[in-house]
């Protein structure tokens, strides 16, 4: 190329750039629409040289970030123009996940249309990928029919193949039941002989294996206690009414075993011995030497222990801060 037609290209151009373009017959102002379009001289030429149309360009961000061939390019483009599902960035995120084109175009052309399916589905889930979602699918050999993608979409291969396992018909019933092992059959009989919705048939399945039959366990699960809990109060040795007492004002079992074994049967009396920084112990003390709460803080604030703290008071002493000596 001479040094005058390069002087044409060169606020734009290198010199090996402009040959590139001249020699294949493109003018300057088609380069620079191309350029502009992400299309470089490859992809001009394979989709319309001097004749350049936007629609016919893959975005070249398609393949810097997926990794794509040109024609890959262009599938993945075409189907996101189709679906207005798929970017640059998602084409990527569904190559990394092992998906090929071939395989996620039919599931996006089934139910690519209703994106808020798809995202709630994954959300719901905590799957943060729709892309690994069809992965899972076509692992576990699920067909590419609308029906079984909405019926399964969401779990894992391994899910779906223990959900298939424990008889559920699809991930709406299986998600309730996903981290117990209790099959449909039981499930089902669960709910229907006691009136309980899935989230509570699990607590009480989780009851039942514990060993505790099902006309004790009902009235915990009824009142709200997970299954977890309802054994921990039991083995306590609580009613359910107690416990609901003692839930209501936030102790725990542990504590409110505490404050029962130091002769404090009321969760309001407890409350109000924590509230003056008295603990079950010394609130035991001070409650059989015949001091209130804010009696005994008053006492103890002078270091004064509760069988002096009666004595003292007897001969008609008045609590007194501790002295510094």
């Amino acid at each position: 190329m001479s040094e005058s037609k390069y002087e044409i290209w060169s606020d734009i151009f290198s010199l090996e750039d402009a040959a590139a373009w001249q020699d294949v017959g493109i003018e300057q102002r088609i380069a620079l629409q191309w350029l502009e379009w992400g299309a470089d001289l490859e992809v001009a030429l394979l989709v319309g040289g001097n004749y350049p149309d936007y629609s016919d360009v893959p975005d070249i961000a398609f393949r810097e970030s997926a990794g794509l061939s040109l024609s890959e390019a262009a599938d993945w483009r075409d189907l996101g123009v189709s679906s207005d599902s798929v970017t640059p960035i998602s084409a990527g995120k569904a190559v990394e996940s092992g998906l090929a084109y071939s395989e996620w175009a039919p599931f996006m052309r089934l139910v690519g249309a209703d994106s808020h399916f798809l995202w709630s589905v994954c959300n719901e889930f905590a799957r943060d990928n729709v892309f690994d979602c069809f992965h899972d699918l076509i692992r576990a050999g699920v067909p590419v029919e609308e029906a079984p993608i909405r019926r399964w979409l969401g779990l894992t291969a391994e899910q779906i193949f223990d959900s298939v396992d424990r008889g559920f018909r699809g991930a709406a019933e299986y998600a309730p039941y996903a981290l117990s092992s209790i099959n449909s059959n039981e499930a089902e009989y669960l709910a229907a002989s006691y009136g309980l919705h899935h989230e509570r048939v699990v607590q009480l399945w989780h009851v039942l294996q514990a060993g505790v039959t099902a006309d004790v366990a009902i009235p915990w699960i009824k009142a709200g206690f997970s299954g977890v809990e309802t054994v921990t109060w039991l083995s306590a040795g609580f009613t359910v009414t107690v416990a609901v007492q003692w839930c209501t004002a936030r102790f725990s079992t542990s504590d409110s075993s505490l404050w029962i074994r130091a002769g404090i049967h009321q969760p309001t009396e407890a409350l109000e011995w924590a509230r003056h920084s008295i603990d079950p112990d010394d609130a035991s003390a001070w409650s059989t030497a015949g001091f209130t709460p804010g009696e005994a803080k008053l006492w103890a604030t002078g270091g004064v222990a509760p069988t002096q703290a009666a004595a003292r008071r007897e001969a008609g002493l008045r609590p007194v801060a501790k002295w510094s000596l």
